[in-house]
């Protein structure tokens, strides 16, 4: 079993990897078994991953992280994710994974997350598997997707993400989009299985065509982005489009920026305007920042600064760095207030 490096920093549990490039498949699983067990003996609840010095990874790595994720929130315990650079960070955001793990700036400012109280967030489902297990041995599509989520959280049953698979597998062919969609991010992490992007958007496509958001804006980045060997724009846009109309928050802001750049649509500043806003009242901090370049310039919409220094704000107290300088320049001093803040 390969070993990591750990400290126990105030109350928290401090892994770092001595690799800097994760990309032997077995090393990963060996890795990710190796993240359960110290997951599985917390002495305090809450573990950070630093990826400090760490250049590269592959999908592999990725599922790891996943269910590492999914164990700390069927555990109740706080997972955060810190010293990202900025080309992983590009692939975390990629394949959403800063969607399900908080990802925070160095260690300092995760280690002040967790002073701040903030625990990651558990199901609300009080469903427990065996409510489900006697449908799905009955060939319930819907019963034998709930009972995959069960073994994939742990509720009501042992953690058991082989057992979820297989349940999922069922229901995902019976045509149930959700497990559907969990097939295609099990071969895009290589959760269980050994990763295998275009199975993944085999599964991925089945899911959006019956209205699946995230599948659907998970193959416009796999357009965008060539994932599984074709990368084609105006593909992407139209993907985008579908999953945005259907409230994915990330494809709203991937659909603003192809208006923005004319990249697989025709540009136009005014349809950029009209989902960036959807996603900044809904909080993202890009679409905020992006939306508050827009006020503060002028360009395709009213000039109105303090509309743009609120919007940064908003963005800045999330950590985005590009909104952070760009209040130092509109106000020095609140925008250092921030900064300490965010720290």
């Amino acid at each position: 079993m390969i070993d990591l490096n750990t400290a126990l920093v105030e109350d928290v549990l401090v892994v770092y990897f001595p690799q800097h490039e994760l990309m032997d498949e077995e090393q990963n699983r060996q890795i990710g078994a190796r993240l359960l067990e110290l997951a599985a003996d917390l002495p305090n609840g809450k573990m950070l991953v630093s990826f400090r010095g760490v250049d590269f990874v592959v999908s592999s790595m990725l599922g790891q992280l996943v269910m590492l994720n999914r164990h700390c929130q069927s555990h109740a315990a706080e997972l955060r994710i810190c010293d990202v650079g900025s080309d992983l960070r590009t692939i975390f955001r990629i394949v959403r994974l800063d969607a399900l793990v908080r990802i925070c700036g160095d260690e300092a400012s995760a280690l002040a997350s967790f002073r701040e109280g903030v625990a990651s967030s558990t199901s609300a489902c009080l469903e427990k598997a065996e409510d489900f297990r006697e449908a799905a041995e009955r060939g319930d599509a819907e019963a034998q997707f709930a009972l995959g989520r069960c073994y994939e959280e742990g509720r009501g049953v042992a953690q058991d993400f082989a057992e979820a698979f297989a349940w999922y597998e069922k229901a995902a062919n019976q045509r149930h989009a959700g497990a559907q969609h969990m097939m295609g991010t099990c071969y895009a992490y290589g959760i269980r299985v050994s990763p295998d992007y275009r199975q993944a958007i085999a599964w991925f496509e089945r899911a959006a065509e019956q209205g699946h958001a995230n599948a659907q804006y998970l193959l416009g980045v796999s357009f965008t982005h060539g994932l599984a060997g074709v990368q084609d724009d105006a593909v992407a846009a139209e993907w985008y489009l579908r999953a945005a109309e259907a409230g994915d928050l990330e494809a709203q802001v991937n659909l603003a920026e192809c208006f923005l750049e004319g990249r697989g649509v025709p540009a136009d500043k005014g349809h950029a305007v009209r989902w960036f806003k959807s996603a900044a009242e809904r909080g993202h901090a890009d679409a905020q920042a992006n939306l508050a370049w827009f006020y503060c310039s002028g360009d395709g919409v009213p000039e109105d600064q303090d509309e743009a220094v609120r919007l940064y704000r908003l963005a800045a107290a999330q950590g985005h760095q590009l909104a952070q300088k760009a209040l130092e320049d509109l106000e020095p001093d609140s925008a250092s207030n921030v900064n300490a803040s965010a720290s």
